[in-house]
């Protein structure tokens, strides 16, 4: 489609103003026809690396029957694959696992979903993670629906960011370095759903997909009505007594220039550090100020 509609030489051209003007040109049935085509293409790749996989994991003859009717092209398809670091969060889909169980089985608009992705040799945390989600991809709930492919490489994350409809990325912020399987797969005409950290906040227009959160940090006035709120969520499920026994930790964007304000707002008790804690000063610097706010 790029060929015909930009011309043989359009990936050498990308750098130059204006040479993809051309693309207003494709009419949206040519779009839907080229998105629909490479999403048949992952079905038919996807339902062989499945029974192959299975059969790797003692599937009967039956399940591995069932396979064939698995992944419907006509079906909104989420697709996640990366690697499995923790602070990626690929599991976050799961926390409300009921709510999930609801979406991917409304017999009107349906939904399923595919992961991929390896976690690297010495990251256990991360390979639980893998551990967690494929059970819970075979669970009775998600069965079907929901599906994670093994041995992840280039072969089939190109399939992946040709064929899916929607590119989900949902990092701790300010942790995403880039997020190339989304570029990627913009480019092959999906809508990315993303937090907004890495290259989303510089390419995000508010037409071309969805973003997560407003990317701004939380200023302490507002985690101190956020944890005010749980506080007393907690007092009418637990009593007075009991509640002022658990504490409650801010989560958000920490760093050593809101640290102190942080934690002197009132009902914090105490902050949970993401990507500072990866600099010894800024982290010396934020234990410092903790020390001073008891």
């Amino acid at each position: 489609l790029f060929n015909r509609t930009l011309g043989p030489d359009w990936i050498e051209s990308l750098v130059e103003g204006g040479s993809f003007e051309g693309i207003h040109q494709v009419s949206d049935e040519e779009l839907w026809a080229a998105h629909s085509a490479h999403k048949e293409r992952l079905a038919k790749s996807l339902r062989f690396r499945l029974q192959e996989q299975f059969a790797r994991h003692g599937a009967s003859p039956d399940e591995l029957r069932e396979v064939s009717g698995m992944f419907r092209p006509e079906v909104l398809t989420i697709g996640f694959a990366r690697r499995f670091a923790t602070y990626k969060r690929a599991a976050l889909m799961f926390r409300d696992a009921k709510r999930l169980e609801a979406l991917v089985n409304d017999a009107e608009r349906p939904l399923q979903i595919v992961l991929a992705g390896k976690a690297h040799p010495a990251d256990r945390p991360g390979q639980e993670l893998i551990q967690d989600i494929f059970r819970l991809s075979r669970s009775d709930a998600f069965r079907g629906r929901i599906f994670f492919l093994e041995d992840y490489d280039m072969r089939v994350g190109r399939r992946l960011v040709q064929g899916t409809d929607v590119w989900l990325n949902t990092p701790k912020r300010p942790m995403e370095a880039s997020g190339t399987s989304g570029q990627k797969a913009a480019a092959n005409g999906a809508l990315n759903l993303s937090i907004l950290d890495g290259w989303w906040p510089e390419a995000f227009a508010g037409e071309n997909g969805w973003a997560i959160g407003t990317g701004e940090t939380a200023t302490p006035a507002d985690a101190s009505a956020a944890h005010t709120t749980l506080r007393r969520r907690l007092e009418e499920a637990l009593g007075a007594g009991r509640a002022s026994r658990v504490p409650i930790l801010y989560g958000g964007s920490v760093k050593p220039d809101n640290a102190a304000e942080l934690l002197a707002a009132d009902e914090v008790g105490g902050v949970l550090v993401g990507g500072a804690s990866l600099d010894p000063e800024s982290f010396a610097a934020i234990v410092l100020a903790a020390g001073k706010a008891r």
